[in-house]
């Protein structure tokens, strides 16, 4: 008598597929690009060397080192202009 297993057989070159893990997705954050530097402009700053000012025209993004401003120039002014836009 000849048994036959209850569970698939499958050949030995050939495995089984394995349910895929679930990665982790991590909350993503947004990021610009400094207009001047290239380099990230993170959304939420975490600390003092990380502030950029948004440019009101172009909408682009620049460091504060890289635009020559801090806390206290910006403000003085109602709207802030790239150097781009500034000409």
């Amino acid at each position: 008598m000849v048994r036959h297993s209850l569970l698939p057989s499958y050949d030995k070159t050939n495995p089984p597929a394995q349910p895929k893990k679930k990665r982790k997705t991590q909350k993503k954050v947004p990021v610009y690009l400094c207009g001047t530097c290239g380099c990230d402009c993170v959304d939420t700053p975490q600390s003092e060397a990380d502030q950029s000012v948004n440019c009101d025209i172009c909408g682009v993004w620049v460091h504060y080192v890289c635009a020559g401003v801090s806390d206290q120039s910006l403000e003085s002014v109602d709207k802030w202009f790239c150097s781009k836009c500034k000409c």
